[in-house]
C-alpha cells in the first residue's frame, strides 16, 4: 500500500483460507481480496461461509463497510528491509513445549528440526534470529538467547 499510494487499487491475493486472512489484507490496504486455492480444495461452498463470517466480524467490530477496515495496520507493518534480526538464536523450553510441531513448518526456517509429537530441537548455527517461531508458538515455549550468553555455539 505504501508503494502504490492510497488512491491506486490494490488486490490482496494468496493464502486466503479464512475471514481473518481477508481482514488482514484489508487492514494492510487491499481494496479487493482474491481467493483461489481454498475454492479449488474445498469447493465453492467456501465463499458463502467466508462472507458470512466476514460480515459477522465486521458487525462485531463496528465496521459498516470494507473501507472502514482498510489501511488500519499499514503504519504498523514493517517491510522485510525494516526488520531487525536478533543477535541470538531460538531456544525451546522443554517444560512449556507441548510438542505441537508448529515451529517445524516455518517456510523460511531450517533451524528447528524434529517430528510432530516429539520435542523439536534448534540447530543454533542455522538460526537467523528472525523470531517467527516465537510468534507462532501457542505456549510461549520459545525465546531468543543472546549468542554471547550461549554455550551451544
Amino acid at each position: 500500500r505504501r508503494l502504490c499510494g492510497a488512491d491506486r487499487p490494490l488486490v490482496g491475493y494468496g493464502g486466503v483460507s479464512s475471514y481473518e486472512d481477508a481482514v488482514q489484507y484489508a487492514m494492510l490496504g487491499a481494496d479487493l481480496v482474491g481467493v483461489c486455492t481454498e475454492i479449488m480444495v474445498g469447493g465453492f461452498g467456501f465463499l458463502p461461509k467466508l462472507i458470512e463470517r466476514l460480515r459477522g466480524y465486521m458487525s462485531e467490530q463496528g465496521f459498516a463497510e470494507w473501507s472502514a477496515m482498510k489501511n488500519l495496520l499499514v503504519d504498523r507493518f514493517a517491510s522485510a528491509d525494516e526488520l531487525v534480526l536478533s543477535p541470538g538464536h531460538a531456544a525451546i523450553d522443554e517444560v512449556r513445549c507441548n510438542e505441537c510441531g508448529l515451529c517445524l513448518h516455518i517456510g523460511h526456517c531450517y533451524a528447528i528440526e524434529g517430528a510432530e509429537g516429539k520435542r523439536p530441537t534448534v540447530r543454533v548455527l542455522d538460526c537467523q534470529g528472525c523470531g517467527t517461531c516465537i510468534d507462532i508458538c501457542p505456549t510461549g515455549a520459545i525465546r531468543m538467547v543472546d549468542k554471547s550468553q550461549s554455550c551451544d555455539q
